[in-house]
């Protein structure tokens, strides 16, 4: 009631109930997959990864839409039993066990139907963005949080690169930044930790520290992404340690006078590191695990002699793969819980870092 505004009729409030039991049982059954999941290999957890997703996408739909989106509502469309994604492959057994071919091979397609158009639909329309803000408010008082500092719009349905192989997805997988490295798998990017003071209502200042490029070319990609007003171009400084590919990005502003701007698009890891790209799409990271989730369940299910060969060879896919099903079934469920309370969910068992 809360979220949809009290029920007009009976009929109306009846609806509410149902909708409300529906996802209790979407609750359970996910629990119940993302449990088998953890306690089976890789040669079947990911397909109950999978259906535990679907599980939790269906209860956000259920708790973010209304009535239209009740399971027997949908049920009446057979549009509606379709996955939303269809699936392709371009290797065989023996390709499979070399590199990172059955990544590059493995692809899903994403249509305009099914259960992914309905969840996707309603999914928040911006994406936050978060930093630790430190207000100044006295000489003597200051308030340090973190929280929404800005946000992007992300892509309709209908903007989706219709095509994505897994090694797109898993490239802008922040918690899985380093493995990507030791394995070989390029993508400009950097460690990057943004805080904002403000200053007695009057002025802010932005800086973003750099911790590290790979090479000179993907430092430029990266400091390219820091766009404003060319009026306004010169509030941005860079200053770089010398010789190393790092350093810090300040922009100020004064608060009555916003100023547009745009910097590097960053994801968090699950233990609190914000990791930039410079040529990422604009996407809720949770659609991209979806998507994942969804082609590692397709490979187990479907091609399971290509899927177990490409397991037992040990090649750099299968520790990549490892990885990656880990991080679906540990972080899919916190940034569905996320969208679900409108704020950035962080599970951490330590003090967090803005608390001082």
């Amino acid at each position: 009631m809360k979220r949809h505004g009290a029920p007009k009729s009976k009929s109306e409030k009846d609806n509410y109930a149902k909708q409300a039991q529906q996802a209790r049982s979407c609750v359970l059954q996910a629990k119940e997959y993302f449990d088998a999941a953890n306690t089976s290999s890789l040669y079947t957890g990911p397909n109950h990864a999978y259906y535990g997703s679907i599980a939790l996408t269906s209860l956000s739909m259920l708790i973010l839409g209304d009535g239209r989106n009740a399971l027997d509502q949908l049920r009446k469309n057979n549009e509606n039993n379709h996955h939303g994604l269809d699936f392709t492959l371009g290797c065989n057994v023996k390709s499979a066990m070399q590199g990172i071919n059955l990544l590059e091979s493995s692809r899903a397609e994403i249509l305009n139907k099914g259960h992914f158009r309905n969840w996707y639909n309603l999914l928040p329309a911006r994406g936050s963005v978060h930093a630790i803000t430190d207000y100044t408010l006295t000489n003597d008082q200051r308030r340090i949080n973190y929280e929404s500092i800005g946000g992007y719009d992300t892509p309709k349905i209908e903007q989706l690169k219709k095509k994505k192989t897994a090694l797109d997805l898993i490239k802008y997988l922040p918690d899985l930044d380093q493995d990507l490295a030791r394995y070989g798998v390029g993508v400009f990017r950097s460690r990057t930790n943004l805080d904002v003071k403000i200053e007695r209502g009057n002025k802010v200042i932005y800086t973003w520290r750099i911790h590290g490029c790979r090479s000179e070319s993907e430092l430029e990609a990266l400091l390219a992404n820091f766009l404003t007003k060319s009026d306004s171009q010169n509030k941005f400084t860079w200053s770089g340690f010398d010789g190393q590919l790092s350093g810090i990005v300040r922009f100020e502003s004064p608060t009555n006078e916003p100023t547009p701007f745009i910097w590097p698009s960053s994801r968090d890891t699950m233990s609190h590191e914000s990791i930039s790209y410079a040529d990422m799409d604009e996407t809720h990271e949770l659609v991209d695990l979806y998507v994942l989730a969804y082609q590692f369940s397709m490979l187990s299910r479907y091609y399971p002699d290509i899927w177990v060969s490409c397991l037992e060879s040990q090649c750099r896919a299968a520790k990549i793969i490892e990885r990656a099903n880990s991080i679906i079934i540990k972080k899919l469920p916190i940034l569905i819980l996320s969208v679900l309370r409108d704020v950035q969910v962080i599970i951490s068992t330590h003090r967090a870092p803005w608390m001082k």
